[in-house]
């Protein structure tokens, strides 16, 4: 049900202000169905002054409406025509983090507004399914409520699952998984066989319901991108490919997505650079691989492997910051502070780079603990800086968040 009038309806022409109270209220509530709305607000939209012998009439007639069933009274003494709920609507169940459900019905659909399904009704559907819902006619409560009375289509279909002997391939069908705890995937989904990596991969992806192949116009289109950048383009940039920036990352890293950069200036300032690759040169709006990236928002890593946002053509290559090869990013640089950590100025740029090391997370901090190898002054450089940047950051309130990572 919708909230309050945000006075955006038109007040009623001198034409219609002559017609009877009654007749211009009906209007009102049918040209809002579903509507709520207290008495002052109807008055402004009837143009019907507050001290005036009309407002008392409005009251007395809001209250017969409502006694003889013609008008709904809902919350905070609000008014309005609510049509008849439908016995039961088709719709997309998603779930919340408390567990309850929310049911967006179909387009087709007469009723516009979503259902609320508490945990106990939904009837083991899943966030994805389309449902049938049964729906409460008691709307009092200011929202539908509902309970599952049938899932119509599961958003996760059967998935296969491949189990290797020396001999022969054995395959299975398995119609459905029920998880009762995340905890238990691996101990449900997993074969009596020993499954090869790639298809546990495969396999978790289907349970999880994410994509793990890319359509055959999107893997086109990525590698149709050429891999040598045009000199027009490096004009159009900031050309950063003398300086000395490099990635740090996990040593089981597939993509370097981000690089740094760190300068003295004569006056004693620094310069930070944080290079980012520019994804958006390659990506563009409209796309099949655009549209293929909106659809899976992310990459998603799990333990040994990932499936990426885009293909690996992209992901592992032209739109990663490798070592000794040139990359489009974009660039903010930052004037610094080294004493205190504060950033004086900041501009962002469309740059060129190239990179000269690939550092894992293990080798930066052993070379920022010992001082010994290449870049290890100027890594411990940028070491002391962060600690200078993070603790003004956490002095202004930002927030850490932690997560445990498996690895085999």
């Amino acid at each position: 049900m919708r909230g309050k009038a945000k006075f955006s309806y038109r007040t009623k022409s001198k034409s219609e202000s002559t017609k009877p109270l009654d007749e211009r209220l009906r209007n009102l509530f049918a040209e809002h169905p579903g509507e709520l709305f207290k008495t002052n607000e109807i008055s402004k939209i009837l143009k019907i002054k507050s001290d005036a012998k009309e407002y008392q009439e409005l009251r007395d007639l809001l209250r017969e409406l409502e006694r003889i069933g013609g008008i709904t009274k809902g919350t905070r003494r609000r008014f309005g025509y609510v049509p008849p709920l439908p016995g039961q609507i088709t719709g997309v169940l998603t779930l919340t983090r408390a567990g309850d459900g929310i049911v967006t019905p179909r387009r087709e659909d007469a009723l516009k507004e979503k259902i609320f399904v508490a945990k106990q009704n939904l009837a083991h559907a899943r966030s994805g399914d389309i449902v049938k819902v049964s729906v409460s006619p008691d709307r009092k409560a200011g929202t539908i409520e509902g309970r599952v009375a049938e899932v119509v289509r599961r958003s996760r279909e059967g998935i296969d699952a491949r189990s290797h002997e020396p001999e022969r391939q054995v395959k299975a069908k398995i119609r459905q998984i029920e998880l009762a705890d995340e905890d238990e995937l691996p101990r449900r989904a997993a074969p009596k066989k020993q499954v090869a990596f790639q298809d546990e991969m495969r396999l978790l992806a289907q349970v999880l319901g994410l994509p793990p192949e890319f359509p055959k116009a999107v893997l086109d289109e990525a590698h149709a991108i050429p891999h040598e950048i045009p000199a027009s383009e490096i004009a159009k940039r900031m050309d950063l490919r003398k300086e000395t920036i490099f990635t740090i990352d996990p040593e089981d890293a597939k993509d370097f997505d981000d690089a740094i950069s760190l300068t003295k200036n004569i006056d004693g300032t620094l310069t930070l650079g944080v290079h980012i690759a520019d994804v958006s040169h390659y990506v563009r709006e409209g796309t099949p691989l655009d549209d293929e990236a909106f659809a899976r928002s992310t990459s998603v890593y799990l333990a040994g492997g990932v499936i990426p946002m885009l293909p690996e053509a992209l992901s592992t290559d032209i739109c990663s910051l490798k070592p000794n090869v040139d990359r489009l990013t974009y660039s903010v640089i930052m004037t610094v502070d080294p004493t205190t950590g504060t950033v004086q100025s900041a501009r962002f740029e469309k740059s060129v780079i190239r990179s000269i090391q690939r550092f894992s997370y293990e080798e930066a901090e052993e070379r920022t603990t010992t001082g010994r190898g290449k870049y290890a002054r100027l890594l411990k450089e940028m070491r002391a800086l962060s600690v200078k940047m993070y603790e003004l950051r956490r002095a202004a309130g930002s927030i850490d968040f932690e997560t445990d990572e498996v690895r085999f």
